[in-house]
């Protein structure tokens, strides 16, 4: 049963849907939102890239969720070892949330699932993998006293797929967060993202995310909470965000209304550099 709470998430869901018309999975970003309105007792969210190229949604569950999740991706198709890899992951961190996802940019469709709460790092390492840069972030993470992960996500779609890990800078020792993210990116040998950038990691909360993926790491990002429109424009423009798309963005995020940003991400690849702004509906 759709609780009124949710039919409102969905409405504004839609409305964001169809501000970003023309993409070409439209019609599969409809049908899932129409499964994820079936959900009780759940949270809907959405992330846009500042450049317009990205649409996500995700979906966060309380209780029962990993026996819902596990239904929800046999539905979709998901393969018999991947919902064997996510009951394994259930059984390893016990997550107190359960997430799914759908992601659309340009022709690519992606879609996973996510697992939340104060999740042992030593343990979410080892399901991203027994790569360098797990090492790496390993070595990183005892240099700064971080123990615990808040967010682990899979991604299920073709191609290269990605292990996302969010590490916290709320408990960083021996370090501002600032400058546990900078030792974070050098480690990594990522370019880290514009100096005030890492100084609003210090006043804030602040995420350090990871996709870590079997050839090595695909992303890295600083996410910051509540950020400001300045912060928005200032880092899209750090990002070669040109400026339509940036006045898209502004248009997308304007058919929401009063638009409740969580989280804004500075996010680096191997090909480019974006900015992503998750909000909660």
């Amino acid at each position: 049963m759709t609780t009124s709470a949710m039919k409102r998430r969905l409405a504004a869901a839609a409305r964001l849907r169809r501000a970003a018309a023309g993409r070409p999975h439209r019609d599969v970003l409809d049908a899932w939102l129409v499964k994820a309105g079936q959900v009780a007792d759940a949270a809907l969210g959405a992330a846009v890239t500042t450049d317009g190229e990205t649409l996500t949604f995700h979906l966060d569950v309380d209780e029962e969720g990993p026996a819902w999740l596990a239904r929800a991706l046999a539905a979709e198709g998901t393969e018999p070892p991947d919902l064997a890899a996510l009951t394994s992951c259930v059984e390893t961190l016990r997550p107190g949330r359960t997430g799914w996802w759908i992601a659309a940019r340009g022709e690519v469709l992606d879609r996973g699932w996510a697992l939340g709460g104060d999740l042992p790092l030593d343990r979410a390492l080892e399901i991203g993998g027994a790569t360098e840069p797990a090492r790496q972030l390993a070595a990183w993470a005892e240099r700064h006293g971080v123990t615990r992960a808040t967010r682990i996500s899979r991604s299920l779609g073709r191609g290269n797929r990605y292990t996302e890990l969010w590490l916290p800078l709320d408990g960083v020792v021996e370090a501002s967060a600032g400058e546990a993210v900078l030792d974070g990116y050098r480690s990594l040998r990522v370019l880290p993202p514009p100096p005030w950038v890492l100084w609003a990691a210090d006043d804030r909360p602040a995420v350090l995310s990871v996709w870590l993926t079997a050839g090595g790491v695909s992303k890295v990002g600083l996410l910051v909470a509540r950020p400001r429109t300045d912060e928005v424009i200032r880092a899209s423009l750090t990002a070669g965000v040109p400026e339509a798309a940036q006045l898209r963005f502004a248009e997308v995020e304007g058919v929401l209304g009063t638009v409740e940003r969580a989280w804004m991400e500075v996010r680096r690849f191997a090909e480019r550099t974006d900015v992503q702004v998750r909000i909660d509906l």
